[in-house]
């Protein structure tokens, strides 16, 4: 049933995308299925209701906006009023809440409306669940970052029916009651409690770490804790998900029963009259697990994990835990048909994949044992035999965990740790046993209490140092975490099915033929790419640039005919009043959240070049991580004095023993094909340093030139850095241009252009940047000229390939599925022709 359900949810996205196809295949598959069932064709023709039924469903649940939505009164400013969802994320400079809609205000005008808005901003009073507000603020839609292989923020908001965010000061908000529930608002009034003592008793990274162990508070985690725990491959233990409510389950099942075991016999006996020990453990379990669940703020992935709980404490009272296969399917019919959306959530397919491996390994070693007692050796009895069993079952379930969820981790993070099938089996268990036991015990005599430090916190800061301690001993480990591009769809299809005939391999001749199948096909996949990478550089392929969306800032990667590979620039927060911070947390890091998985996606570890035009924020900013993260082969600089955040970068250039250049007008990079001239900056020039613009006038300028084709870099260049570079004449002609500073009315000068004259032009800016780049005068001058304009900030990623003949360029919004309303009057060609195209896509990005 389950089964049955989740296909037809895919089959509902599939419909967005591919209308016509799905009815033809889900229509030949329904009588190719009767066919085949002549003697369960009542049984399958339920199975395919079901599926059309869940399709239907998800269809329902993917389109249907009322016609008073909040989404649908987008880019204005309004006042809405509605009641806070749930507890807001609390960072050092930002507080993020949902706000339920209930009515709106533009200017006089009164409406009813409907949906939930993402808020934000830097607001210093108190707010809590259930607050009913009156926010001043302008709607936007939720923007990400667009580059290939990238997060889509969007479609997570989505998932859980946010299509709106805005931008908050404490002067927008006015409390004018409270709402929900009052038991929940009492709830976590005890939570912010357990917070302010956290933050008032331990050490700052002790207390970020508690903070999200405890009450799912993550905000205050460093880049460096969170790098931490992903390279030991525990990262799961710092969200409060199905490891934390299950150990927490564990302990108090385990404590109950067995104390239940130890009353005295005659009291016991008369017990069991009625009930056994396992059911009364299971009901007691229930209630401090729910309240966990609310206390740790009740976020979607931890009610997801409470529900498939509670489903298996259920199974426990109608004796059915043996079957946990039907458990943990009866708990995601349950958990899709709150959401179907759910399906596409990262948590839920990391939750369920480990969960799923978990339980049919043990079942596959439980079958392996009786089937050896039986055989061989019967199961021997004493203390250590115990011992050895539950370690064996351990270290099945860490492997399992592992192994079972890895594709989904390399998927969405492109990388693999192959240190956690060690570090859980240490981690996980002073996670459940010590830490997560320690900060509930001191969080609730707190709220008992009513003191503002947490009792024991001596004893849970060193705990928590200890624990932190063990997770760097892991992470330190050479190698501890492979980096690799995301696997395609069907490559992870076959990886499932070859884990599967491994451990059915003695099954069949036809599960070894299916293993060694898969097993070629996994090898060709993974090679395939790597062996076009190799050869790039003799395969006369051209070059390829992509100038990558990065927010209010430049960057560009440009992949050379001999596989080389150069990184202009590297993005950056420029101002954090811009509204491009939309889809940022506290503490954002451009270049481990956007260029690293952008390389990393493809296949990319070495960048030979990395120039950095000029030292600004929104050029910098990402480069320190790739820097610490790959293998570089030398660093250009334009010699300029250092800048906020270019001693770091300088720092790490130093410690890894990177050669730097100090390029200036005249150098040049001579290869067999391709040429890189740098045309600016020059000794003898010198901008006036008076006003801001003087830094970026000096701002290094590239000319790539490959056979008939070039591109130009010319950085964050203005008007005074343009006049002398025109003098250049004939090598300042460029066929493709990244626009200079982001498109800003002091650069982009008819005389430059005229010297220029490009064929395509790339802005790199950030969505409703407070800069207003680019101009509109500066983009109508380049219309004048014939030139095709790009936009990172509308059109996403933009690249670029050349033959040096040629020019091909794509975004990623035409690199991008789109999908097919159904609605309106749209031929029916119309609607293949989107489709045919959408099926050129898939079949590309796979």
């Amino acid at each position: 049933i389950t089964l049955s359900f989740i296909s037809g949810i895919i089959l509902g996205n599939a419909f967005i995308y591919f209308p016509l196809s799905v009815l033809i295949l889900s229509t030949i598959s329904f009588i190719f299925i009767l066919i085949l069932n002549k003697g369960k064709r009542l049984k399958s023709l339920s199975f395919c209701l079901i599926g059309i039924s869940a399709a239907f469903y998800f269809l329902f649940s993917a389109t249907d906006l009322p016609e008073n939505h909040i989404s649908r009164f987008l880019n204005q400013e309004v006042v809405i009023k509605g009641r806070v969802l749930e507890p807001p994320q609390r960072g050092h400079e930002r507080v993020t809440f949902i706000l339920d809609v209930e009515e709106m205000y533009t200017g006089e005008e009164r409406r009813v409306a409907s949906g939930k808005v993402r808020l934000s901003g830097d607001i210093k009073g108190p707010l809590q669940y259930g607050d009913i507000l009156f926010v001043r603020t302008k709607l936007k839609s939720p923007k990400g970052y667009h580059n290939p292989g990238g997060y889509n923020f969007e479609e997570a908001l989505a998932r859980d029916k946010v299509f709106a965010s805005g931008r908050v000061k404490d002067k927008d908000i006015v409390r004018v009651g409270f709402g929900g529930n009052h038991l929940l608002r009492k709830i976590y009034e005890g939570r912010d409690d357990i917070r302010r003592a956290i933050e008032n008793s331990l050490s700052n990274e002790s207390s970020a770490i508690l903070q999200s162990m405890v009450i799912g508070e993550d905000k205050g985690l460093t880049d460096e804790i969170r790098d931490a725990f992903m390279a030991s491959g525990t990262t799961h233990i710092l969200s409060i998900s199905g490891s934390h409510l299950g150990l927490l389950a564990f302990l108090i099942y385990n404590i109950v029963r067995l104390s239940i075991l130890r009353l005295p016999s005659r009291l016991l006996l008369r017990l069991t009259l009625y009930t056994s020990p396992s059911k009364i453990a299971a009901l007691v379990t229930m209630p401090p697990v729910i309240l966990y669940t609310i206390i740790a703020g009740g976020q979607v992935a931890t009610k997801r994990s409470l529900i498939m709980i509670l489903v298996y404490l259920f199974a426990i009272l109608i004796e059915r835990e043996e079957r946990i296969i039907n458990s943990l399917a009866f708990a995601a019919v349950i958990i899709l048909i709150l959401n179907p959306q759910t399906l596409f959530d990262i948590s839920f397919q990391l939750s369920y994949g480990s969960i799923l491996s978990i339980g049919y390994i043990l079942d596959w070693w439980k079958g392996r044992r009786k089937g050896l007692e039986i055989e061989l050796m019967p199961e021997k009895k004493g203390l250590v035999p115990r011992i050895k069993k539950r370690l064996t079952q351990y270290l099945l379930v860490a492997i399992a965990a592992t192994l079972g969820t890895a594709p989904i981790v390399a998927y969405h993070f492109n990388q693999f740790s192959w240190v956690g099938l060690f570090s859980n089996i240490v981690i996980i268990p002073f996670a459940g046993a010590v830490i997560v036991p320690l900060g509930l015990l001191s969080g609730v005599l707190t709220i008992v209490t009513g003191s503002s430090t947490m009792p024991m916190a001596s004893l849970i800061d060193k705990a928590v140092f200890l624990f932190y301690s063990v997770v760097n001993a892991f992470s330190g480990v050479p190698h501890a975490e492979i980096h690799l591009p995301s696997p395609s769809l069907p490559l992870i299809a076959l990886y499932y099915l070859l884990l599967y005939t491994i451990l059915e391999w003695k099954r069949n001749k036809l599960v070894k033929v299916t293993g060694v199948i898969s097993a070629s096909l996994i090898i060709l996949f993974t090679l395939t790419p790597f062996l076009d990478n190799q050869s790039a550089g003799s395969s006369g392929k051209g070059i390829k640039v992509t100038f990558m969306d990065v927010g209010q800032g430049d960057s560009g990667l440009i992949e050379l005919l001999d596989g080389k590979r150069m990184l202009i620039d590297g993005g950056g927060t420029f101002d954090k009043r811009s509204s491009t911070l939309s889809a940022q947390t506290e503490g954002f890091d451009i270049g481990k959240r956007v260029l690293a998985p952008y390389l990393w996606d493809k296949g990319i570890k070495r960048i030979d070049y990395i120039v950095l035009s000029h030292p600004a924020s929104d050029h910098i900013g990402g480069l320190t991580y790739v820097i610490k993260k790959f293998e570089i082969g030398e660093v250009w600089i334009n010699g300029d004095p250092a800048m906020k955040g270019f001693q770091e970068f300088l720092r790490i250039i130093e410690e890894k023993g990177i050669p730097v250049m100090v390029v200036k007008r005249g150098d040049a990079l001579l290869r067999d094909g391709y040429n890189i001239y740098v045309l600016h900056p020059y000794p003898e020039f010198y901008p006036d340093t008076g006003k801001s613009s003087g830094q970026n006038n000096r701002s290094i300028v590239l000319k790539v030139v490959y056979k008939n084709r070039s591109f130009l870099f010319p950085g964050d260049i203005e008007k005074e850095a343009e006049d002398d570079l025109i003098h250049l004449g004939k090598w300042l002609k460029a066929d493709i241009i990244k626009v200079p500073h982001h498109g800003s009315k002091t650069s982009s000068t008819e005389e430059f252009l005229s010297m220029v004259q490009p064929e395509v032009a790339v802005v790199s800016s950030g969505r409703d940047n407070i800069f207003k780049h680019p101009n509109p005068d500066v983009i109508e001058r380049y219309e004048r000229s014939g030139t095709r304009i790009y936009r990172t900030d509308g059109d996403g990623a933009v690249i670029i390939r050349s033959d040096g003949e040629n020019l091909k360029v794509e975004t990623f919004d035409t690199l991008s599925l789109k999908k097919i309303s159904l609605q309106g009057n749209r031929a029916l060609d119309e609607w293949w022709g989107v489709e045919v195209e959408n099926v050129r896509r898939l079949w590309k990005g796979m």
